[in-house]
């Protein structure tokens, strides 16, 4: 089966964003198309027959699929689960690779027989489900607000790769300091980060110091301002709603670091990065 554009959507529509639940052993047969699409999965587990070969998805995974990839999707697990869908018209894309990344060999434009596949953190999966329902809300998104949509994911893709973890940093304080791009941690802080190294706070601030030279209260400052920037670039919450779900109980506190960290005030970086498209 073979999904072609004009077909689906006759009167030249720009971008279809869906969600489609699952159900354990529920499937939506192979296919390919004629247009490119990235897809997330939300909630649950799905199986993802692509190209070939099979493969097990679960909350958090992001896959580019290229108009060429042949795939189709099974639930599974105890619930089966949610995916969500953002299907592009192929020129559009076309477009902003010419304007933005003429050579990269990312998303879309991954040669590899497999299509690119990343795992998302907690902080990431919510951003981009807040910016999917922002996509979502007119009858049919339009070309600003499609591409403001994908330019901020390519970002954000970019963030990541940028931010590689330092070579002398312990296992243990890795996996500790990744919890924290959960919301629901952040706002405990240090203590949270204490509790899942699971060493004493001396030593741990001991090797924070040597690993990152922060203190853990600065190393948390630092990734609940990550967290805040990626909530001002996908949604539309408030900035003091941003800044209180980080874990800052003072705007004016959450104003200043943020200045320091990211350059600009916390408006000024919505703004800016709006203006992206």
């Amino acid at each position: 089966m073979t999904l072609r554009w004009r077909r689906l959507f006759p009167h030249g529509r720009l971008a279809q964003i869906s969600w489609s639940r699952k159900a354990p052993g529920e499937e939506f047969p192979l296919h390919d198309h004629d247009f490119p699409e990235v897809f997330w999965v939300a909630e649950g587990e799905l199986e993802h027959a692509i190209n070939g070969s099979t493969e097990r998805l679960r909350r958090g995974e992001l896959i580019f699929i290229r108009p060429a990839d042949r795939h189709g999707f099974v639930g599974c697990g105890a619930g089966g689960g949610v995916l969500i869908n953002l299907a592009v018209r192929t020129d559009l894309v076309d477009r902003l690779r010419r304007r933005h990344c003429p050579a990269s060999r990312e998303t879309w434009w991954d040669p590899s027989p497999r299509p690119a596949r990343i795992l998302l953190t907690a902080a990431e999966l919510h951003a981009l489900d807040q910016a999917a329902r922002e996509l979502a809300a007119p009858a049919e998104p339009d070309l600003l607000e499609t591409e403001r949509f994908l330019l901020n994911l390519f970002h954000l893709l970019r963030q990541r790769e940028g931010a590689p973890r330092p070579q002398d940093e312990p296992g243990w304080l890795t996996a500790a300091r990744q919890t924290l791009t959960d919301p629901a941690h952040l706002a405990e802080g240090v203590a949270h980060l204490t509790r899942r190294a699971g060493c004493s706070p001396e030593h741990l601030a001991r090797t924070v110091r040597r690993v990152h030279g922060l203190t853990p209260t600065e190393l948390v400052n630092r990734q609940r301002l990550d967290w805040a920037a990626g909530e001002l670039m996908f949604t539309g919450r408030g900035i003091a709603d941003v800044a209180l779900a980080a874990g800052f109980e003072s705007l004016s506190h959450f104003y200043h670091l943020f200045r320091r960290q990211h350059g600009v005030t916390p408006r000024q970086f919505r703004l800016r990065a709006r203006a992206l498209t």
